[in-house]
């Protein structure tokens, strides 16, 4: 069985284990916080934006949180889901590969919800309730849209700062995948975006390059970012890239999850 078909029969098991078909909404914010300062740094951030609070009120969105069952929770407001899982069946151990794993099967794990954003652990949501709904009607009619990275122009930069930075779990895992992009020659001008915030509707042609993806985080390293500059390549899907801070008013914490 090849790697795809493994990643599918763990997202099939992921949905009936915990029965994600019974969440269905036309619009959500999903997020995964894995470990117990990220979740609680999620819930503050979340339950802080007045217009998440709005929208999630008035049923005009749903946000979803999952994260580990070893995560003690605190009160939290009613309109926010809390699903709490086990270690993901054939895929990698660890807080770190389990949140990639959700992040970009959330898609293919939730067919009953038209459209969802996702954002990362430490994004803090400043919109007003007003440009979040026309944010998700532009992903309703573009399907896959995301952010730019400012200041990286190439698979080759963004593998250099994440080997300066220090910013991977296993070097030598980054070092085989950049290996493995020259034996492809995979080329320069693939733009380097940001994976903080997307926002994608579900049930649409783009899940061959979430898989694609999810194949690069296994068979390689955590930085999906890396991963889906050779998934845009391979599948020759592209998704809505815009400039930075175009989708969503946010500011990113130095926390990385």
């Amino acid at each position: 069985m090849i790697q795809e078909d493994k990643i599918k029969v763990s997202i099939n098991r992921v949905k009936k284990e915990y029965d994600l078909d019974y969440f269905k909404a036309d619009r959500a914010i999903i997020t995964a916080p894995f470990g117990q300062k990220y979740f609680n740094q999620t819930i503050k951030r979340l339950t802080d934006s007045k217009a998440v609070n709005k929208l999630a009120k008035k049923n005009k969105i749903l946000v979803i949180i999952v994260t580990s069952k070893e995560t003690k929770l605190a009160e939290y407001p009613r309109w926010l889901k809390v699903i709490l899982i086990d270690e993901i069946p054939n895929w990698l151990p660890g807080n770190t590969y389990q949140n990639r794993f959700i992040k970009w099967a959330i898609p293919l794990l939730f067919k009953n919800i038209r459209s969802s954003i996702w954002l990362d652990s430490d994004v803090i949501i400043t919109n007003r309730s007003l440009k979040l709904e026309k944010l998700f009607s532009r992903i309703e009619k573009h399907k896959f849209i995301i952010t730019k990275h400012s200041s990286r122009q190439s698979w080759l930069d963004e593998y250099d700062a994440i080997i300066k930075l220090e910013r991977c779990l296993h070097p030598e895992k980054v070092e085989k995948q950049k290996d493995f992009f020259e034996s492809v020659s995979l080329p320069f001008d693939i733009p380097v975006v940001q994976s903080k915030v997307m926002g994608r509707a579900h049930n649409s042609d783009f899940e061959a390059l979430y898989l694609e993806v999810l194949s690069q985080i296994f068979r390689f390293s955590e930085r999906d970012q890396l991963g889906i500059i050779y998934a845009m390549f391979k599948t020759k899907l592209r998704p809505v890239i815009l400039q930075e801070g175009t989708m969503l008013y946010t500011y990113y914490s130095k926390q990385i999850n």
